[in-house]
């Protein structure tokens, strides 16, 4: 463990966290736009993202979703290392927050892997499994880096509560998806949800920037 540590480090100190962060947003929004571009009719409003992943270009969705998820792990553990202050403190919180950062992004690329194929029942159920896996872990590692941040005195005030913004989308998703006469709203609050965490992950990568300038 602690010589994959030293080599994570060491590649994060020659390839500092944002360039993965920004790559996985070109990679991913690339994938989406290229699938959206070949299916007419397609809205953001109506369609959830996940259908973007069978039928006309559903290759660009997928590979974009498998990059883009394993592309954006350096960047988190990158995120880590910055919101650890110097006394030490909360160092158990920083690491589960990695920990489900890493989890959720894993998850994300198996989404890619096991797309919504509504007749092949196996492939259906990883699907949602890895979809809710993803949108778990991405609700906690948010909430608890925004805390993170709060308490480091380094970070802007509105960096941290910028954070709290895709958590509680993921909530607020979450709970659609339990009320039945919702349905119509979980599309538009699905991409909301893809729209907050592109902005998160974008506005702390230029903060990564500024620090290192």
């Amino acid at each position: 463990m602690e010589r994959l540590n030293l080599y994570i480090n060491k590649l994060l100190d020659n390839f500092p966290g944002f360039i993965f962060g920004i790559s996985s947003i070109i990679i991913g929004l690339t994938g989406d736009f290229l699938a959206m571009s070949l299916r007419p009719g397609y809205s953001i409003l109506k369609n959830m993202v996940s259908t973007l992943g069978i039928g006309p270009g559903a290759i660009f969705f997928n590979l974009g979703i498998i990059f883009s998820g394993l592309i954006a792990i350096p960047f988190y553990i990158d995120l880590g290392r910055f919101v650890r202050n110097d006394e030490n403190n909360y160092q158990t919180l920083r690491k589960t927050a990695i920990t489900c950062a890493i989890i959720s992004c894993v998850t994300m690329a198996l989404v890619g892997i096991f797309p919504a194929i509504q007749n092949v029942s196996i492939i259906i159920i990883l699907h949602y499994l890895t979809a809710l896996t993803s949108w778990l872990t991405g609700m906690i590692y948010c909430t608890i880096f925004s805390f993170l941040m709060l308490k480091n005195p380094v970070f802007p005030k509105f960096l941290a509560y910028l954070g709290f913004l895709p958590g509680g989308t993921i909530l607020f998703l979450l709970i659609l998806v339990t009320i039945p006469s919702a349905t119509t709203l979980i599309p538009f609050v699905e991409w909301c949800m893809v729209f907050t965490i592109i902005f998160y992950i974008s506005i702390n990568s230029i903060y990564m920037i500024y620090k290192r300038t």
